[in-house]
């Protein structure tokens, strides 16, 4: 009964070890898989998509934005706002006219800024998905040979060829 004790308690320690965890982002399948030891997979290059979105909201939110604030800054042009804004029904002084210029004029910046903001998201989102589509096209080309094998033995020779698909 003696030697039952200690098979049990080697036992209890298996049981209470959890068995490892898969991690996805290691880069080895589970249970060895498919490729050699030592071998990973390249990995896929990010695909730009929040980029992209981030740029398709913000470049056109930014041309409105710069656009109206442009037409503001005219109709508040100094020496000319009075008029042009009585033309659409609003009453202001000098005073207000020049407050509503730097306004408009601080519009145009920060729209503009929107603007160049959403285009370089955008193109760099488009160079992400550019670079994706380029690295599938390398990786999932097919079934192609990967490597050639030449083994001497005492027989004579062997040859191999691996394929990949």
């Amino acid at each position: 009964m003696i030697p039952m004790i200690p098979a049990f308690a080697t036992l209890a320690v298996a049981l209470a070890v959890p068995p490892p965890v898969y991690d996805p982002d290691a880069g080895v399948p589970p249970g060895g898989g498919y490729w050699a030891p030592g071998e990973a997979p390249s990995v896929a290059p990010p695909d730009g998509e929040e980029q992209i979105l981030i740029g398709a909201i913000m470049l056109p939110l930014g041309v409105l934005a710069a656009g109206s604030a442009s037409a503001m800054v005219w109709a508040t042009a100094p020496g000319h706002c009075q008029a042009r804004l009585e033309g659409w029904g609003i009453d202001a002084n000098a005073e207000q006219c020049k407050g509503l210029f730097i306004y408009n004029v601080i519009r145009v910046s920060y729209g503009s800024a929107a603007v160049i903001t959403g285009a370089v998201f955008l193109a760099i989102g488009l160079q992400r998905r550019k670079a994706l589509k380029e690295w599938k096209r390398r990786r999932f080309q097919g079934l192609r040979p990967t490597g050639l094998s030449f083994t001497p033995n005492r027989r004579g020779a062997s040859l191999g060829m691996t394929l990949r698909f």
